[in-house]
């Protein structure tokens, strides 16, 4: 009887990243699924590289604050703020990714578990608004 061998833990942003965008096709999570969370994942090494961060030691609670803030400040395309229901989008795959890393044993603790989530505007309903 043989012992797997453990696999090595990536040291890399961007190969963990890869490991994860795999394993959710190996998962059969959906394509839509699937792109959204490496369309986030980009955006998150983007910007880790962008103050220094691009191996799994260095991510923490204190780098992915500094993400969730640059985000509140993010302009879209058109010149506008991110709204809070698209910067939820973002964190919640960020989330997820360092969910699975936890369970990989590749990260101690999720270090995305004490941020908060943006706050989203409530609209009251059209019928109360209506005369």
């Amino acid at each position: 009887m043989s012992v797997p061998t453990p696999v090595p833990v990536p040291v890399s942003l961007s190969e963990t990243i890869a490991r994860y965008v795999h394993a959710l096709k190996l998962s059969g999570r959906s394509p839509c699924t699937i792109r959204n969370a490496r369309g986030a994942l980009r955006e998150l090494a983007g910007f880790m590289l962008g103050i220094h961060v691009s191996n799994l030691s260095q991510m923490g609670q204190e780098p992915l604050m500094r993400y969730r803030e640059w985000l509140a400040r993010r302009l879209t395309v058109n010149g506008t703020p991110l709204r809070p229901a698209s910067q939820c989008e973002y964190l919640s795959s960020v989330r997820a990714f360092c969910r699975w890393m936890v369970e990989q044993d590749w990260l101690a603790s999720d270090p995305m578990r004490r941020i908060p989530q943006p706050r989203r505007h409530r609209h009251l309903p059209r019928a109360i608004l209506e005369p």
